[in-house]
C-alpha cells in the first residue's frame, strides 16, 4: 500500500487510510448502539443518544491536546510573506501592486474551543443474550472455582503498550512536587469546579451522576414503598447521604439502609449521617461485625452483616448494594489493582449475602489488566442479566477508577456460590500460596464476547487517561494556565442533568 498522503487519482484523501489508538467497534458494540435498555425505571430514562459507546471522544481533535498540535505542525507552516499578509491583512504601508497580485489564500479561521464532553459508557454486557456467550448454572460456577497462580499478560485484557505508556506519565508526574501536581489535576479537570456540592464529599456526586444516568434509585412513581439499601465500606458515608437524600427528593419516599465500614479504633464512629437535613428521615442501621472493626477480610463480619440485613428485611434482601471501599496506596497509583483485590472480592461476598434478586450492585473498580480482577468481572457478568464498565464524570480523569454497574441479579443468596468465594478470601488471608486467579483462564477464553467487552472498555478508558495525563503535563509546565472550560457553566450544565439543585441548597 503507498504511504503517501494522497495521489493523482486520490486527491481528497478519500482513500488514505488513518491510524488510530482507539480500536474499531466490535460486532457486539454496534448491536448495542441500537439495542433498547430493558432494566428497572428505564420508560423515564428519555434520550440516551448523546451516550451511544459509538460516539467515543477523539482525542486527536482536541485543539489543546499534545497530540493535535504535533499534528498541526507536520502539516507545515506558511511562508513569511503569506504570513505577513494574515498579520496585517488591512495594513497602509502595503504597496498597490503594479502586476496583477497572486491570489491570496484565505484568511485562517480561529479555531473554536473543544467541545466539553459530557458522555458516559452505558455500553451493557448481558451473558447469554449476546451471540457466542456462554452462561453456566450455579452449580457449574461453584466448580469453577479454583484458586492459582497466574502471570501478568497486559495483552491479555488490554495493550502492553498503552499500559507502559500510562505507567510512564504517572511515573513522570510524580516526580514534581505534590503541590505542582495536584494544582495541574485541579486546573486541567474541567468538572473539579462540581466538588462536593451540597454533600459532605465527592462521592456522594459521583454516585449522583452514575445514579442519573443508570437510574439506580426509584423514581417518583414508586413511592410508598421503602427503599432498601446496603454501603458497604462506604465511610464516612457520602453514597448513604446521596441515597437518603435522593429518596426523600421522590415525593418524600422513605429509605432503609445498613452500612459497614472499616473503623481505624473502636472507640471512633466512621459514618458521619449526623449532618444530613433534618427534614430527611435518616434510618441507617452500623454494623461493625464480630469483633466491632466492620473489616470485611474477616469472614465472621460477613455472616454477621448477611444475619442482620436477613432477620430486618425477612430474608427478602436490598434492593441495591453499593461498594465504595478502597486501600490506602500511599502514593503507589500503578498498584492498585493489587492493592484492592481482596477488597473487591469481599464487597461481591458481602453483596451476594444481602442483595435481592432483580437487584443492582455498584462497585468501584480500577485497572482490570490482571486475571483475578476480570475473574471478578466475570462472575457478575455470569450472576447479573447485564453489567457496563464506566466511569463517572465527577472521576478524576487521570485516575484508574471506574465503576461497574449490575442490573438484576438473577440468583439470590446463592449459598454454595459465596462459601467457595469465602474460601477463596481464606487463600487470600492464609497468604501461604500465591492466588492471582479463582477461574481457569481458557474458561474465560471461551466466551470471546465477554474477552472482546473488556479489552474494548480497558483500551477506551486508558486512552483517555493517557490523554488526561498528557494534558496534566501541560498544566504542569505552565502553571499559570487555566482551564479554558467556564467553570460555572460546566457546574450548572452537570447539575441540571444529575437532577442537582443549582443553587446549593
Amino acid at each position: 500500500m503507498s504511504q503517501e498522503l494522497y495521489t493523482d487519482t486520490d486527491p481528497d484523501y478519500r482513500n488514505t487510510p488513518i491510524y488510530s489508538g482507539i480500536p474499531p467497534p466490535s460486532i457486539r458494540d454496534i448491536q448495542w448502539s441500537t439495542r433498547q435498555y430493558d432494566y428497572p425505571n428505564q420508560q423515564h430514562q428519555g434520550d440516551l443518544s448523546r451516550y451511544n459507546p459509538q460516539r467515543q471522544l477523539d482525542i486527536s481533535t482536541r485543539t489543546d491536546s499534545p497530540r493535535y498540535q504535533y499534528s498541526q505542525q507536520q502539516q507545515g507552516t506558511l511562508s513569511k510573506e503569506h504570513e505577513s499578509i494574515y498579520q496585517h491583512p488591512a495594513s497602509s504601508q502595503l504597496q498597490p501592486a503594479i502586476v496583477e497580485a497572486p491570489a491570496q489564500p484565505p484568511l485562517p479561521i480561529a479555531q473554536p474551543l473543544p467541545k466539553l464532553d459530557m458522555r458516559t459508557s452505558t455500553d451493557f454486557i448481558e451473558c447469554g443474550n449476546e451471540q457466542g456467550s456462554i452462561q453456566l448454572n450455579l452449580q457449574d460456577l461453584c466448580l469453577c472455582i479454583q484458586v492459582a497462580p497466574a502471570k501478568i499478560d497486559y495483552d491479555f485484557l488490554c495493550s502492553k503498550d498503552l499500559v507502559k505508556t500510562a505507567l510512564e506519565l504517572k511515573d513522570k508526574g510524580r516526580q514534581v512536587p505534590d503541590h505542582v501536581r495536584q494544582s495541574a489535576k485541579k486546573r486541567s479537570n474541567p468538572f473539579d469546579c462540581i466538588g462536593k456540592h451540597i454533600f459532605m464529599n465527592r462521592d456522594a456526586t459521583k454516585l449522583a451522576a452514575l445514579d442519573a444516568t443508570f437510574h439506580l434509585t426509584p423514581s417518583n412513581e414508586s413511592t410508598g414503598k421503602t427503599f432498601m439499601f446496603a454501603d458497604l465500606c462506604g465511610g464516612p458515608g457520602g453514597f448513604s447521604e446521596y441515597l437518603f437524600w435522593r429518596v426523600h427528593q421522590s415525593d418524600g419516599g422513605s429509605a432503609r439502609g445498613y452500612g459497614m465500614t472499616l473503623r481505624s479504633s473502636l472507640t471512633e464512629n466512621h459514618w458521619h449521617l449526623e449532618n444530613i437535613s433534618p427534614n430527611i428521615t435518616v434510618n441507617f442501621t452500623q454494623v461493625d461485625g464480630i469483633d466491632g472493626t466492620g473489616n470485611l477480610y474477616q469472614k465472621a463480619n460477613i455472616l454477621e452483616f448477611d444475619a442482620v440485613v436477613s432477620n430486618n428485611t425477612k430474608k427478602r434482601g436490598v434492593d441495591l448494594v453499593v461498594a465504595d471501599g478502597e486501600e490506602n496506596n500511599d502514593g503507589k497509583d500503578g498498584k492498585l489493582e493489587s492493592l484492592n483485590k481482596q477488597l473487591i472480592l469481599c464487597q461481591v461476598i458481602t453483596m451476594l449475602t444481602c442483595l435481592k434478586q432483580g437487584g443492582t450492585f455498584v462497585c468501584k473498580m480500577f485497572d482490570m489488566f490482571e486475571e483475578f480482577t476480570a475473574d471478578v468481572v466475570w462472575l457478575l457478568y455470569q450472576l447479573f442479566e447485564g453489567v457496563c464498565i464506566t466511569k463517572p464524570l465527577t472521576s478524576e480523569p487521570s485516575s484508574s477508577e471506574r465503576f461497574l454497574i449490575c442490573k438484576k441479579l438473577r440468583y439470590q443468596h446463592p449459598t454454595k456460590l459465596i462459601d467457595a468465594l469465602l474460601a477463596v478470601n481464606d487463600e487470600l488471608n492464609n497468604k501461604e500460596g500465591q492466588v492471582d486467579s479463582f477461574v481457569p483462564r481458557q474458561i474465560l477464553e471461551k466466551d470471546q464476547v465477554f474477552i472482546d467487552y473488556v479489552k474494548m472498555r480497558n483500551m477506551k478508558f486508558l486512552l483517555k487517561q493517557i490523554d488526561a495525563l498528557e494534558q496534566m503535563e501541560t498544566f504542569i509546565a505552565d502553571q499559570n494556565k487555566t482551564n479554558v472550560y467556564s467553570p460555572d457553566r460546566v457546574k450548572r450544565q452537570s447539575l441540571q442533568e444529575w437532577r442537582l439543585p443549582l443553587d446549593g441548597e
